[in-house]
């Protein structure tokens, strides 16, 4: 059995404590040196004429386009995960005490989600896309693997500031924005 006063009390553990003290009073005792290494110097000044020219906006191109909605184009620069299509064929079940009944109610419903993460980069070709989902009109809509266009109203919408940075002069940017866009194909 292990008697912790024998282990606090002993000579050793003592004497290995006297020796961390000492150490550690001889490097508090040592001057501060205020040299700055010359690589953090350079690499200081690099960030500074960095964040002294504004970021390059860029525009995609009609021919890299995955998904466009109205003018805006979504490439594979914008990290599209997944495409969803749903189909709901708007049939409806009724119980009732001898058997079940199926009833065929309007027509089809097609939806189509989808998340887009954009970098800080190319936000500016999408500055106008949330006043044109604001207006609850239907925009136009065409991937790449349709050839025609059709019309999507888009009924949720969401936009999530992510990957937040703070540079060595203390201000802070985000580097993405999620976009996740859910609408019915009319």
């Amino acid at each position: 059995m292990i008697n912790i006063r024998n282990l606090t009390n002993s000579k050793e553990n003592k004497i290995i404590f006297k020796q961390n003290l000492e150490r550690e009073k001889s490097i508090l005792s040592q001057p501060v040196n205020n040299d700055i290494d010359p690589t953090f110097k350079d690499n200081l000044q690099k960030e500074k004429e960095t964040l002294n020219f504004p970021l390059e906006n860029k525009s995609p191109k009609a021919n890299e386009k995955i998904i466009k909605i109205d003018n805006f184009i979504f490439t594979p620069l914008h990290n599209i995960e997944s495409f969803d299509y749903e189909i709901n064929v708007g049939i409806s079940k009724i119980e009732t005490i001898s058997r079940n009944y199926y009833i065929k109610i309007g027509d089809n419903e097609e939806r189509i989600s989808f998340e887009a993460k954009i970098f800080i980069e190319y936000l500016s070709h999408f500055n106008d896309f949330i006043d044109k989902v604001k207006q609850r009109k239907p925009l136009q809509f065409s991937t790449l693997q349709s050839a025609n266009t059709r019309y999507i109203l888009i009924d949720k919408f969401q936009a999530k500031t992510k990957d937040w940075l703070m540079d060595s002069s203390r201000n802070i940017s985000y580097h993405t924005k999620e976009f996740s866009i859910s609408g019915v194909l009319i």
